[in-house]
């Protein structure tokens, strides 16, 4: 029965290693996974499958190259760049052998709406008697 369990297991953790899993030990592979076309979003990139992060040279995001901001034994920290269109790319580590770490990893650039907490800082808050977050000339001093 024991080697039933051990056996299943495996079987498990080989299933979630090969299928890409979303998440390494509890955490998103990228953190965010998203971004704006105008690129600027700072992104952890978590694959330790790919050997020392700290060697890394550099990230493609699809077939373009990221400007890296920080190397760790198990992160990279990237600054994305703008993109003109919204679409999915895959996240593609360079190592200094010049291999090809292909993470399972996608970034998303998307258009982002001026809704939800954004656009309410862009127009300001009464918090009681303070405003917190932008400037509303309804309210400006004089």
């Amino acid at each position: 029965m024991r080697r039933v369990w051990v056996l299943v297991a495996a079987v498990i953790a080989a299933v979630a290693l090969l299928g890409g899993c979303k998440k390494i030990f509890g955490r998103p592979k990228l953190n965010p996974d998203r971004g704006p076309l105008g690129g600027d979003t700072e992104v952890s990139i978590y694959v330790p499958d790919c050997g020392d992060h700290s060697k890394v040279k550099e990230v493609l995001f699809g077939g373009a190259k990221q400007e890296i901001v920080g190397l760790r034994d198990d992160e990279v920290k990237i600054r994305t760049r703008s993109v003109q269109d919204e679409q999915t790319v895959p996240v593609i580590l360079i190592l200094p052998n010049q291999s090809r770490c292909e993470t399972g990893a996608n970034f998303i650039y998307q258009k982002l709406e001026s809704s939800g907490v954004g656009a309410i800082f862009e127009r300001g808050v009464t918090l009681g008697e303070s405003r917190a977050g932008g400037f509303r000339p309804d309210q400006r001093e004089e």
